[in-house]
C-alpha cells in the first residue's frame, strides 16, 4: 500500500479514510496489504449471526475530484476484480472533501457492460454514496443473506 509517487500522501489519506469507513462496518478483522502488488488493498472478515465467516476483498481508489457516483478505472483492474473468488468492495475516496463512495464490483458495472468490457481500456463504475443509510445497508448485505454470490 505504500505509494511513493508525487501525490503519495493523497493515496495514503484515501487509504486511511477507507480504513475508517471499514471500521464503521464493525468487522472482526481488517488486514492491510503491505505491498502494492497484492490482490487487494485490504481484506476484511466479518461474522454472520449464525457464526458463518464472511471474507471480502477491498480495492481503494483515491481522487481529488468530485466523484458524483461514478468513477473510471482501468478495464484490466475491473476484470481482475470481477474474477475474484471472494466478493470485492470498491471504495473511492475524495481526499479533498472526505466523501466516500463504494459498491460491490459486480454491481458497479452493469451486466451488459461486463460482457463487452474487454473491448475498452477503461470502464466507469456506478457507486453508492457513503451515507449512514447506505453504510447500514452495506452492513446488512455483509451479515445477511443478501451478500452477492461470486
Amino acid at each position: 500500500m505504500e505509494k511513493r509517487t508525487a501525490n503519495w500522501y493523497v493515496s495514503r489519506r484515501g487509504e486511511l479514510l477507507a480504513e475508517q469507513f471499514l471500521l464503521e462496518l464493525q468487522p472482526d478483522s481488517i488486514v492491510a496489504s503491505p505491498k502494492d502488488n497484492l490482490a487487494f488493498d485490504f481484506i476484511a472478515i466479518f461474522t454472520k449471526p449464525d457464526r458463518t465467516p464472511v471474507t471480502i476483498g477491498i480495492e481503494v481508489k483515491t481522487t481529488q475530484h468530485e466523484i458524483g457516483g461514478h468513477f473510471e478505472i482501468k478495464t484490466e483492474l475491473a476484470l481482475r476484480l470481477l474474477k475474484s473468488n471472494i466478493p470485492v468492495l470498491v471504495i473511492v475516496v475524495d481526499a479533498k472533501t472526505n466523501e466516500i463512495y463504494f459498491n460491490w464490483i459486480v454491481n458497479a458495472i452493469p451486466p451488459d457492460k461486463q460482457a463487452v468490457l474487454q473491448q475498452y481500456q477503461t470502464c466507469t463504475l456506478q457507486l453508492r454514496r457513503g451515507t449512514k443509510e447506505e453504510i447500514e445497508r452495506l452492513r446488512s448485505e455483509l451479515l445477511g443473506n443478501q451478500l452477492l454470490a461470486v
